[in-house]
């Protein structure tokens, strides 16, 4: 019932300077544009039913069935976009700026999430998901020099939110990728897609962290704790190109701002002692913080070195303190 998907489209133009002649002579062109399209995605074969795979071994050979669960209700993935933006030159093309905004709504995404062992697979394949991507593209176009010799200069922005909307009923949370050392990548419903879980410091409700009788902080059991996303803020680009008597010369600048980084390296520098900032304290510190029993402020001693072998090292280190 499910093994054909629809994916149409439907697009808008008006070019603005050719309906409109009242135009100033410095305004050469200017277009809008709209847009809304549908595509579907599938997934790999034998999917929907039981498979095996036959090995060659003993006197008949063997056979092996597929670790993942099938899914005969499977639909295909299905992202509906639509698209708003200009397209504006100025002084014979010679400044130009071509601007778009877009949204998409991926649903029915295909997902492979893991069953307990005694199912008798270790995953399933499942639809799940509305995860919303929104954003701008902007591309400024500029002509410095024009002649025998010529220079152009093109500059691109954007940015984009991927958010997660909904994943699958009874399903709130998904993992990406599992714990490595000191970080796990989950998909979360109402999160942004690509946030990183690390360990982190256990604090009160006003934000202060909470302190042990020992006067070291107290830390998260495990990877639970929200500290960033692997997504860049924005990226951009800046080409030039130059052309003189036949011979042609470009070069691109590309920027990614933003993303987050934990750096298990620092952590065992922390840990080891040979990171600058592990000098201050070494004879003695106070951990800011409140104290678990009575909320009252710490005031007990402990070394540096105590404090960042409970902080660092290669075991399952605080990654709040190595972004």
């Amino acid at each position: 019932e499910s093994w054909s998907y629809f994916y149409p489209s439907v697009g808008l133009t008006w070019v603005v300077s050719d309906m409109i002649k009242t135009l100033p002579g410095w305004f050469t062109f200017a277009k809008l544009r709209a847009s809304y399209a549908q595509v579907g995605n599938d997934t790999d074969p034998y999917q929907l039913a039981p498979s095996f795979d036959f090995f060659t071994g003993g006197s008949l050979g063997y056979a092996s069935r597929s670790s993942t669960m099938p899914a005969p209700n499977l639909k295909p993935e299905l992202t509906k976009s639509k698209e708003l933006g200009f397209d504006i030159r100025f002084f014979q093309n010679r400044v130009g700026l071509d601007f778009t905004w877009y949204r998409s709504n991926s649903e029915n995404q295909l997902l492979t999430v893991p069953l307990p062992v005694a199912s008798g697979y270790s995953n399933q394949f499942i639809n799940a998901g509305n995860i919303q991507n929104t954003g701008i593209e902007a591309t400024l176009n500029l002509k410095p020099v024009e002649g025998e010799f010529t220079w152009d200069v093109a500059v691109n922005f954007s940015t984009n939110k991927s958010l997660v909307k909904k994943l699958s009923e009874g399903l709130t949370e998904y993992t990406i990728r599992g714990r490595s050392w000191m970080t796990t990548v989950k998909v979360v419903e109402g999160h942004e897609f690509g946030d990183i879980y690390t360990r982190g410091f256990v604090r009160n409700d006003n934000g202060r962290v909470l302190i042990d009788a020992n006067g070291q902080p107290l830390l998260t059991g495990g990877q639970t704790v929200a500290m960033g996303n692997y997504n860049p803020d924005w990226i951009g680009g800046i080409n030039n190109s130059f052309s003189y008597k036949g011979f042609d010369l470009s070069f691109m600048i590309d920027i990614r701002e933003g993303g987050d980084v934990f750096s298990f390296t620092q952590a065992n520098l922390a840990s080891d002692g040979f990171a600058d900032y592990t000098l201050k304290g070494r004879d003695g510190m106070v951990v800011d913080g409140v104290m678990e029993s009575d909320g009252s402020e710490n005031d007990i001693s402990v070394t540096a070195e105590e404090y960042w072998q409970r902080l660092g090292g290669r075991n399952t280190p605080v990654g709040e303190c190595f972004k």
